[in-house]
């Protein structure tokens, strides 16, 4: 785990396009595979596009910051941990709205997806806060 604690680090940008590349990912499989599939999931066409919708929004804030020097990179990326935190509380919303008409694929996928945005999140958190000189015990 240290050991992407330091790449992270050394390479703030290139965790702002891992971040990208993964939320094109999640808008691909909510806006298209999941919209074609729609029995499988249990989650009508409108709010997979919102699930979808925000991941985009994700990607476009994403590579404006890409080539960005490191302080405002690891400014970019405190900012996308909350974004990503925000995103995984409405999925577990919407999630929660729809509960009786999901499947148990969809609980898997979203409880994947959550976990490894989570995880990222967390990893933005503490890259922004080491980059910005902050304290380095946690």
């Amino acid at each position: 785990m240290q050991k992407l604690y330091t790449w992270s680090l050394a390479h703030p940008q290139k965790l702002l396009l891992l971040d990208a590349c993964g939320a094109f990912i999640s808008a691909f499989m909510l806006g298209y595979v999941w919209v074609e599939f729609q029995n499988l999931v249990g989650l009508p066409e409108t709010a997979l596009y919102i699930l979808a919708a925000i991941p985009m929004a994700f990607v476009a804030y994403d590579f404006l910051n890409y080539q960005q020097k490191d302080a405002v990179a690891f400014k970019a990326l405190a900012v996308m941990a909350r974004l990503n935190v925000f995103y995984c509380l409405v999925s577990l919303s919407i999630l929660g709205y729809y509960f009786a008409s999901l499947t148990p694929l969809a609980y898997a996928y979203f409880l994947g997806e959550i976990i490894l945005v989570l995880f990222l999140a967390r990893l933005e958190f503490r890259t922004a806060r080491l980059g910005n000189g902050e304290s380095r015990t946690q």
